[in-house]
């Protein structure tokens, strides 16, 4: 295949090609959820839901976040009380 759309080798590309020269394509449609691994947030979402959705993982994962919104939640508190610190000089 020739380099398309992107500077990346297009799948739909690929199945087109097959189709003009005769051969036969089929398609399978699935339920659940579908990411494009092919950007970083997709690749993100697709391990995120990977990983909740895996018995093996998603009680450690979910901890983590659980974690990490703690953890954000007392930083936006400190930067809060630091802003509130900063307008209280420039009041001076």
């Amino acid at each position: 295949m020739k380099i398309g759309a992107g500077g990346e080798i297009q799948l739909t590309d690929a199945i087109q090609t097959l189709l003009l020269s005769g051969e036969k394509v089929f398609a399978y449609k699935f339920q659940g959820t579908r990411h494009d691994t092919g950007n970083p947030l997709g690749l993100l979402k697709a391990n995120i839901d990977f990983a909740l959705k895996n018995p093996e993982y998603s009680d450690i994962f979910l901890n983590y976040l659980k974690q990490l919104d703690k953890d954000f939640l007392v930083m936006q508190g400190q930067a809060e009380a630091l802003s509130k610190e900063k307008s209280s000089f420039v009041q001076l």
